[in-house]
Order: C-alpha cells, then sequence, then structure tokens
C-alpha cells in the first residue's frame, strides 16, 4: 500500500536496519536484493546502511566483524556511483581508534581493504587514508 511513498519506505528500510535481532545482518543482505532497494538512490542507501552503521551499534560493533565488513562491501560498491555518499559511510569505520580490542583492528582492516582498491574515488581516498594515519 505505501510502496509509492518514498518517505514512507525510507523509514520502514531503516527501522529494519536499526533492528537488534540476532538476525539484522542477514536482514540487511535481504533489504540490498528488496525490489524497491536502488543503490542509485541515496537516500534509500542512507536509510539501510548509514541507518545500520550509526544507529545500531549493537549490530554494527559485533565481534563478529561482520557488521564492519557489510559496511566496506557497501562503500565498495557505491564509491564510482557516488563517490560522496560512499566517503560519508566511511565515517563509522574512521573511529575505530575510540573503540577497544579486537574492534579496532577488525574496523582497521576494513579501512585498509577499501584503500587498497583499485581507482577509488578521491572523497573516499581522502577520508580513510586520514583515518589509516
Amino acid at each position: 500500500v505505501f510502496h509509492h511513498d518514498a518517505l514512507v519506505l525510507d523509514k520502514w528500510f531503516s527501522i529494519q536496519a536499526s533492528s537488534t535481532l540476532p538476525s539484522t545482518i542477514n536482514t540487511i543482505k535481504e533489504l540490498l536484493q528488496h525490489k524497491h532497494f536502488v543503490w542509485t538512490n541515496p537516500n534509500r542507501v542512507r536509510s539501510v546502511i548509514a541507518s545500520f552503521a550509526w544507529q545500531n551499534p549493537l549490530r554494527f560493533h559485533d565481534l563478529s566483524g561482520e557488521g564492519y565488513q557489510l559496511l566496506t562491501d557497501a562503500i565498495l560498491y557505491i564509491d564510482s556511483m557516488n563517490p560522496q555518499l560512499a566517503a560519508r559511510l566511511c565515517e563509522p569505520l574512521s573511529q575505530w581508534k575510540r573503540h577497544i580490542e579486537p574492534r579496532q583492528k577488525l574496523m582497521r582492516q576494513e579501512l585498509e581493504r577499501i584503500a587498497q582498491k583499485s581507482g577509488l574515488s578521491k572523497d573516499t581516498y581522502e577520508i580513510v587514508s586520514k583515518s589509516l594515519n
């Protein structure tokens, strides 16, 4: 019924990504395949990826590192389409020094993975390289 209302869809995606349920990472992977999720829509990307990384510390900072990997995969995917958004999405990982081990190591590994991407945008490279220093 509400699939024609972008704001309602964005809110629904955001609520799903903010869930503290143990299955949230799998839910997010499913959301990224949802027929109403579009990588070229920055608001839609923020409603899933940014909501997860910024509003779901329990699942994003899970010691498995899956949250960090999911964010990194998204950053690498959208970097060529929307470098400004990709750079902005690096911010949660750039806070790695504020966390305890082993989270620091896991977050730094993902930043290094981003830095190693061939053809990385200037925007994303700038954030990641500053974060690693």
